[in-house]
């Protein structure tokens, strides 16, 4: 069967992209049945959600038509690929089943991978042609490793005379300009620009340049800024004294414009739109700027007036220009030097920022003939499946086209060509600030761009499958009528034409928008108020917290929210509810580390103290008598020595506190990602407590664990975060976003002024008078600004789309004194829709169409046998310790206990008795254990799983499952050490070292109900006591 080559599908919101990729992708491999072809098949998408929401699809399709009956959730897609492979459906079922078997057991050739995955395949096939080492390791953080380049290109002041006198001035120069002296963060923000490719093409020239060149440069633009500065004052002074020679006073000029103007350059600084942004110019060359009623004769003046008037502008727009690009000239002077340090770091550490993965693979693998490469790799793919297109950026493309070409242009054995199914949405096109390129899909569906020489089909996805009745005809209606205002024509139609969607059968939605008067004292209360009400009236419609989404632009917005709802008592998971320092626990540990390092401040034994004293009133008494004596408390009440922390790794010594203080007693999500950081800061930097806690201050704001599903509670969540997803109810609050605002935002533009030369481009300061420089500097801002239009159209109709039954929209009544709202806001935007469909009253705030209907909950079927684990991957003994001896331990107990610890790690790895001796083994390969050691470790290991009452959960005849995570549906992570589950009845196994306690059996108690709740049966309980005798109790 042949397929079209190169098919592109251009779709909406809710308009099935999914379904249709999962059709194509299973169209292809079910067509080359017994030929292995799923490994020819690579499927690009952009995050590891989508990656696994589409492996998911993938697998549960093929599943469900291997059965005698398919589901309905499969039919429509069954039926599809019946109609179109033009097989029976016991031919498509037989496929399925030997399809599915297929890619499971070569699971490892099931290519659907993120674009970073597959580019990091790539660059290890490469690793060698780029100089990168071997084992080179991908680093997420790039901050830090700036941060750490910024400060070792600083401590360099004082050796390299050129870069100590760039420094000292940039320095200088801020603090002129009452900006902080202190330059690392500023030279941090540029240095970003290295791993933003949007930045990469223009940073070509610079980077080329030696600093020495930069500063004669640097030198000369600042001659030049005192130069014309000299000189537009000048002119100033002759017009003032033009007039008074010919006795022109103020009275003469029409509200005392012009001598008012040229006055204003006597003090800075000078604003060129205020200047500039008027109608001077044109009253000058009319005659206007005259009064009416003066006598004398205009004409005589006009011309002089207008010519100085000219002349001071010309100068004024360069001396804007040249001071523009100075103030940003320092910082990326200094990229250069920047990027040499983070090199040196990166080879030295063999450290690879994600950020620089794109350009690596232009630079190396792109000009490479393509059999070349597939050699290289080891793969050869046919049929490409690109999702979310357009957020592809265009190094991204660039890179992807050889390797696509190479398939669209050769013949496979049973001559056929390959294939490119690009799949997306330039209307949800709203991640260009980290390089995605709309409009390469924008040239690619309006045919003015092909890459290659293969047809290009085009489809059209039009029905929207998510959304009510409702919702989706609002959304048609709006964006159509608010579309005139994107000023670019190829943007205009996305919102003008192909926004409008086919309704689907889903009927009995609403849509309401809200206005809140700007005048409220406490607006954002107002707000909050708003929520919770909206909260309320979905309640009553059967809808619960789970089924509720609050979207938002900005984290300070998210944060109003879930402060005020909290208050209320409303289970809110939101940004901040999720950060690891947002947890009292992980905060406690945390100044437990502190205290380690500095067990006299009293603020962290006040931490300390405020964690561990009784509520009520006793909290203020306890506090104020143990504040000068934490130390001794810890010991004598807690048995935590601190300075038995100190002695341990930072792992260790978190867990021996966590053991101490029972912080994970009943599982603890956020203590057990801490202890996933703690883990990764070790392995990576060989970190001590010092070391880590600095890595906690700078990463605390960042750190935080993945989102439960299916609490019941409300989900507050960034538009940007929304995109791809769906919700029953979404309430966007604060919509009221400005369609031009950027925060801090530069542009880089091409000039042709001479001294900038040699440079090609320079980067400004974008602000409204960029539209009074030159004509290629105005273009560019012309171009950047109908960007930007897209971008804000594109985040309101993301987050209007991402809802199913109900759709609440609360922004500002914001209104000018004519009664107009403005086009530049989304408030204004809603405002104005309401305006031409002739529905806004002045005195009325809220707006509906459609009537919410009652919720009718889909009702799920929990398998009663399955367990949601989470692998882990610590190690909760011992770790790289070497037990060379007896006499390391005091007493025979201890050696007792020591060897119970290892045997509790071990078992971890243990199913039957089979599994002892490579797990031995593999730890005196590590140097972890010694022969003799491991001798009495193997010993204790064998008494426990030939022990006549534990022998039988060994044997072979259960399925285990050794310490991994159960996370419940309130978040909270338990690791039973194993558990071995025959049919529906599950065993618990703990094991334990040291005396007996009452405590353990609680907590066996606890994974019991655990346990209960997912359906299982518990027999046995049993606890496992690891020491010289080996004690069984069965609670």
């Amino acid at each position: 069967m042949q397929v079209p080559t190169f098919h592109i599908y251009h779709s909406s919101a809710g308009s099935g992209k999914t379904f249709t990729l999962v059709k194509s992708y299973l169209k292809i491999a079910l067509s080359q049945h017994g030929k292995k072809g799923f490994r020819k098949l690579l499927a690009i998408t952009f995050t590891n959600k989508a990656v696994n929401e589409m492996k998911e699809r993938i697998l549960r399709s093929l599943s469900d038509f291997s059965l005698d009956e398919i589901p309905s959730r499969s039919t429509a897609l069954f039926s599809c690929l019946c109609e179109e492979l033009v097989l029976s459906e016991q031919e498509i079922k037989r496929r399925s089943r030997f399809l599915l078997k297929d890619i499971l057991h070569n699971y490892a050739f099931f290519d659907v991978s993120t674009i970073d995955k597959f580019n990091h395949r790539l660059i290890r096939t490469f690793s060698k042609d780029l100089g990168l080492a071997h084992n080179f390791e991908v680093t997420l953080d790039a901050d830090a490793l700036l941060e750490e380049a910024v400060d070792k290109l600083i401590s360099k002041t004082g050796t390299d005379p050129v870069l100590t006198e760039l420094l000292l001035d940039f320095a200088i120069e801020q603090a002129e300009e009452d900006r902080n002296w202190d330059i690392s963060r500023d030279l941090q923000n540029f240095g970003r620009f290295l791993f933003n490719e949007n930045h990469n093409v223009f940073l070509s020239d610079l980077m080329t340049l030696p600093l020495e060149e930069f500063q004669r440069l640097r030198k000369h633009l600042r001659q030049e800024v005192f130069k014309l500065k000299k000189e537009i004052v000048s002119i100033s002074d002759q017009v003032l004294e033009y007039l008074g020679n010919h006795d022109l006073d103020d009275s003469v000029f029409s509200r005392k414009t012009l001598p008012n103007h040229f006055r204003k350059f006597y003090a800075v600084p000078w604003d060129l739109q205020k200047l500039y942004g008027n109608q001077l110019e044109s009253n000058l060359q009319t005659g206007a700027v005259f009064n009416s009623k003066m006598t004398l004769p205009k004409e005589k003046h006009l011309d002089f007036l207008l010519e100085c008037y000219l002349e001071q502008k010309q100068r004024m727009v360069r001396y804007a220009l040249i001071s523009n690009a100075y103030g940003n000239f320092v910082p990326l002077t200094l990229l250069a030097s920047i990027n040499q340090e983070i090199e040196e770091i990166e080879q030295k550490r063999s450290l690879l920022p994600i950020g620089k993965f794109n350009q690596l693979i232009s630079e190396q693998v792109r000009d490479q003939p393509t059999p070349f490469i597939y050699e290289r790799m080891g793969e050869i793919y046919r049929h490409y499946f690109i999702d979310e297109f357009q957020d592809t950026s265009q190094l991204q493309w660039e890179n992807l086209i050889p390797l696509v070409q190479g398939a669209l242009s050769g013949l496979d054995d049973s001559g056929q060509t390959g294939s490119l199914f690009l799949v997306g949405d330039v209307k949800q096109a709203i991640y260009r600030w980290r390089g995605g390129r709309a409009e390469q899909f924008l040239n690619l569906i309006n045919l003015t761009q092909n890459p290659f020489d293969a047809e290009v089909t085009r489809s059209a996805l039009l029905k929207n499958y998510r959304s009510s009745e409702e919702i989706i005809a609002f959304n048609n209606d709006f964006f159509k009528l608010t579309s005139p205002l994107l000023q670019q024509q190829e943007f205009r139609s996305l919102f003008e034409e192909e926004v409008v969607q086919e309704v689907n059968d889903r009927k009995g939605g609403l849509v309401s928008l809200r206005f809140l008067e700007k005048t409220d004292p406490d607006l954002e209360k107002a707000y909050t108020d708003g929520v919770f009400n909206i909260l309320e009236e979905c309640s009553q419609k059967g809808f619960g917290l789970k089924e509720i989404c609050v979207l938002v632009r900005r984290k300070k917005e998210a944060t109003i929210i879930a402060k005020a709802l909290t208050m209320q008592g409303i289970p809110v998971i939101s940004p901040e509810s999720l950060l690891l320092a947002s947890s009292p626990k992980v905060q406690f540990l945390i100044q437990l580390l502190y205290f380690t390092l500095f067990p006299t401040d009293l603020a962290t034994g006040f931490e300390i103290l405020n964690y561990l004293a009784p509520e009520g009133d006793e909290k203020h008494e306890f506090i104020k008598a143990h504040l000068n004596a934490v130390r001794q408390l810890l010991i004598s009440n807690y048995s935590f020595d601190p300075e038995t922390l100190e002695g341990l790794s930072v792992y260790e010594g978190c867990t021996y506190a966590i053991n101490k203080f029972q912080l994970a007693d009943q599982g603890s999500a956020y203590i057990t990602f801490l202890l996933d950081e703690v883990l990764s800061v070790e392995r990576s930097k060989d970190a001590g407590i010092d070391t880590f806690l600095e890595h906690w201050e700078s990463k605390k704001d960042s750190l935080g664990i993945p989102s439960p599903e299916g609490l019941h509670a409300l989900t507050i969540m960034t538009v940007h975060k929304a995109k791809g997803l769906e919700f029953p109810i979404v309430i966007y609050p604060f919509a009221n976003s400005r369609i031009y605002h950027d925060v801090k935002p530069k542009i880089w533009v091409p000039t042709a002024d001479e001294v900038f030369e040699p440079l090609l481009y320079v980067m400004l300061n974008k602000n409204a008078s960029l539209s009074l420089f030159p004509d290629e500097i105005r273009v560019a801002y012309e171009e950047e600004q109908c960007r930007l239009e897209l971008d804000s159209f594109n985040v309101l109709y993301v987050a209007l789309t991402r809802a199913i039954n109900g759709l609440y929209v609360l922004a500002n009544k914001e209104l000018t004194k004519d009664g107009h709202a403005s086009q530049k806001t989304y408030n204004g935007l809603l405002i104005n829709y309401l305006m031409q469909k002739g529905r806004w009253n002045d005195t009325q705030l809220q707006y509906d169409v459609g009537t919410l209907m009652p919720y009718e909950k889909e009702s799920l079927q929990v398998p009663e046998k399955e367990i949601n684990f989470t692998y882990s991957q610590h190690e909760h003994g011992p770790r790289n310790t070497v037990v060379n001896s007896d006499m390391i331990w005091e007493t025979k107990q201890q050696i007792a206990i020591e060897h119970g610890r290892w045997a509790h790690q071990l078992l971890s790895e243990i199913h039957t008795s089979a599994d002892i001796d490579p797990a031995i083994s593999k730890r005196i390969n590590s140097g972890e254990l010694t022969n003799k050691t491991s001798k009495r470790i193997r010993d204790l290991l064998v008494r426990v799983v030939d022990h006549k009452d534990l022998a039988a959960y060994y044997s072979g005849k259960f399925q285990t499952k050794n310490e991994q995570d159960i996370l419940t549906k309130n978040g909270v992570i338990f690791r039973p050490d194993r558990i071995a589950i025959k049919e529906n009845e599950a065993t618990i196994i703990d094991y334990k070292t040291g005396k007996t306690n009452p405590e353990h059996e609680k907590q066996l108690y606890v994974y019991q109900a655990v346990l209960e709740e997912m359906g299982y049966q518990i027999p046995h309980k049993i606890l496992v006591y690891l020491g010289e005798e080996i004690k069984v109790k069965f609670i």
